[in-house]
């Protein structure tokens, strides 16, 4: 069950991380695209916002402890 469990955490978190870094990408495209018009550009931000962090810190951690669940649930929950 916990095997299950945890192949599908990691499964969907690594799909959140693939939306996640696809949109960064967009977003650093933007910004050179609007830096090479003239524009001013903060290059120091690299997320598009703070909600972005946070959920993409939280498909890391996802990832971590759905591979903890997926390898050793079996053993932690005998």
């Amino acid at each position: 069950m916990f095997s299950r469990s945890g192949s599908l955490m990691v499964l969907f978190a690594f799909i959140a991380e693939y939306y996640f870094l696809r949109a960064r990408d967009v977003y650093h495209s933007d910004q050179l695209k609007t830096y090479s018009r003239g524009n001013q550009v903060n290059f120091m931000e690299i997320h598009p916002s703070k909600n972005h962090q946070y959920l993409e810190k939280a498909s890391h951690i996802t990832v971590i402890i759905g591979t903890i669940i997926w390898g050793y649930g079996d053993l932690l929950f005998q």
